[in-house]
């Protein structure tokens, strides 16, 4: 009796199939059982905290590390006293401040990274109806500038400020005014108080925190650090502080450290129980997250110190990691008004690594089942040469052609043969699809690759980017001559503004940002990044006209006066130093109008 004939797909793809599917339930069974989806959850939340922790400590020793240590403020504590000393023994009512202790304050400042510094005496001590006040402001914490540019005075002796090179502010006056019923002035009042309800602890020990205040309408808030000044016959004189402002307290939070995202934030707060109030936030997500600033509760324990968030307003899962600033010592009063840092992160985002781990070991269980069912069909000897012809065959196509083979007919390699040529078209027009969504979404920007020949493939965009003839609109490959003429166009109009190298990943990547002009006032950026690789160069081109245009505008708003458009202090002292460096700079003036009164 004849046998009936099998194909061998059919003979060895049962075979293959249940080993594929055996293969692909024990590595199901490894991935879920030993709790690797688990750990790598655990390790995204671990790191989470890690950067929470970091930032907090790394805060903690800004704001700590200057200004607790008593060395820093030794001339200011012996020349104050040494003030009040002088002051009791001649009581006098003509309250100047010291050349010296002005000094000393210009010189703290210079060389901490704060935004101000202020000395407040006591008016019952030194018996007058204002409070004696000298209270400098820098503009420039991380920067110093000899001639004293960067400081102005707030509060003080008009006379003496002016004597040391300082500018007077708009809002300047000779003393501040306090009231101890409004709680702006809570940094001087309860520092002075609780020095005097403390009379065993230093002045280093008796430091307060104060939240953000506007001090006499002032534009900006200000965190404040205010010590008692204590004599040593055990009077308290005055308070000696710093100031710290939002915007740049801010700085000290990067908010996209977290797990680079923009949806992250960073709030300081003060704890009562389990609820926290936001003193500060760094990060846009703030205002999306508590749309009402209402207070911040931690819920469900996630790990460790990380908690779900109660949010209301919200469908996404949020964390939060708390840790408290640690920013008094243990003999402190203010222990208990301690603040927290609390780094807050979308859960999908920050645990995406973890979800896209369990989606692609699906994928891959899919894949290698349809890869041994494949394999039954490939595995033989003797279609060993048919196979080979089929990838000679594959290799003289062209990457941007439909592929088209020959039949060999045997059954299962023709069939092979149809489904290549099948896939083939399909790329094809799934590249041309995304080309063209691409395109339709008008997104500016473009890809193209430089293979050995000098042939070109590329995105529709690019035509329109690089200005190519209108014929060559829907053109996505290019011979070599007719790109080599059309570039030419564009680099005879192209101008080259930078160019620098990269590297990301270990690879080395050229970056080229020309421009175009298209007219008066019309000017077009471009920047291209080319990679090299073995066999050919992948180069994406952007259109960043909006980039330039938007640091144009910043550099301009940074330089000029919001009001009357006139180059503000620091741009028109660099434009003046320019002109004075010039040689042939001839005869000139200049005309000052003081408009203070």
């Amino acid at each position: 009796m004849k046998k009936s004939s099998k194909s061998l797909f059919r003979k060895v793809l049962l075979i293959l199939f249940f080993a594929t599917l055996l293969d692909g339930v024990v590595f199901v069974s490894s991935l879920y059982f030993s709790g690797s989806f688990d750990q790598i959850k655990e390790n995204s939340i671990s790191l989470f905290e890690q950067r929470i922790n970091y930032r907090a400590e790394n805060l903690r020793k800004t704001l700590v590390n200057d200004l607790y240590d008593e060395k820093n403020y030794e001339q200011l504590f012996q020349h104050s006293e040494s003030y009040y000393t002088a002051h009791q023994s001649k009581k006098t009512d003509d309250l100047v401040f010291d050349d010296v202790i002005l000094e000393d304050m210009i010189t703290f400042l210079h060389y901490r990274s704060i935004t101000g510094t202020y000395l407040i005496l006591d008016r019952e001590v030194f018996q007058t109806d204002y409070y004696p006040t000298i209270y400098l402001r820098d503009s420039a914490p991380n920067a110093s500038y000899t001639d004293n540019s960067d400081i102005s005075g707030k509060y003080g002796n008009a006379e003496l400020l002016k004597q040391h090179n300082l500018s007077l502010e708009s809002t300047w006056m000779p003393s501040i005014r306090l009231d101890e019923n409004d709680p702006t002035y809570e940094f001087y009042f309860k520092t002075l108080q609780t020095a005097k309800d403390h009379p065993n602890l230093s002045s280093m020990e008796l430091g307060y925190w104060g939240e953000p205040i506007s001090l006499n309408h002032d534009l900006i808030d200000v965190f404040t650090y205010s010590i008692p000044l204590i004599a040593q016959d055990g009077t308290v004189y005055g308070v000696l502080g710093v100031d710290i402002s939002t915007d740049y307290f801010k700085t000290l939070l990067p908010y996209k450290e977290i797990n680079n995202e923009e949806r992250n934030t960073y709030v300081l707060t003060t704890k009562e129980d389990h609820t926290y109030q936001s003193i500060l936030s760094s990060g846009p997500a703030y205002e999306y997250v508590f749309k009402h600033h209402t207070p911040i509760r931690l819920e469900d324990k996630e790990k460790d110190e990380t908690y779900r968030m109660e949010i209301n307003t919200l469908d996404d899962r949020v964390l939060g990691h708390a840790i408290e600033l640690n920013l008094y010592g243990r003999n402190s009063p203010f222990q208990e008004e301690g603040w927290y840092l609390i780094g807050i992160s979308n859960e999908s985002e920050l645990l995406r690594s973890s979800h896209a781990l369990a989606r692609n070991a699906r994928i891959s269980i899919i894949i290698a089942l349809i890869v041994g069912i494949g394999a039954a069909i490939l595995i033989s000897y003797k279609f060993t040469n048919p196979i080979y012809a089929l990838v000679q065959q594959l290799k003289k196509s062209k990457p941007k052609q439909s592929v088209h083979l020959p039949r060999v007919n045997i059954d299962e390699i023709d069939e092979l043969s149809t489904s290549i040529e099948i896939f083939s078209q399909g790329l094809i027009g799934a590249e041309s699809r995304l080309s063209q969504i691409i395109y339709s979404l008008d997104i500016p920007i473009a890809a193209m690759e430089i293979v050995e020949n000098g042939d070109v493939y590329c995105t529709e965009k690019l035509v329109e980017l690089l200005a190519f003839e209108q014929r060559y609109q829907t053109i996505t490959n290019f011979e070599k001559q007719v790109f080599d003429e059309q570039f030419e166009i564009f680099k005879q109009h192209a101008s080259l503004y930078e160019e620098h190298e990269e590297v990301i990943d270990g690879k080395r990547i050229q970056v080229y940002v020309c421009y175009i002009d298209a007219g008066v006032n019309d000017r077009k950026w471009l920047r291209f990044t080319r990679t090299i690789q073995a066999k050919s160069q992948i180069i994406i081109v952007m259109d960043v006209t909006k980039e330039f245009e938007e640091k144009e505008r910043l550099t301009y708003e940074r330089n000029h006066d919001s009001l009357t458009g006139l180059l503000n202090r620091r741009a028109f002292s660099e434009e003046v130093n320019d002109l004075l460096t010039q040689k042939n700079l001839g005869t000139c003036g200049m005309v000052l109008w003081d408009l203070d009164n």
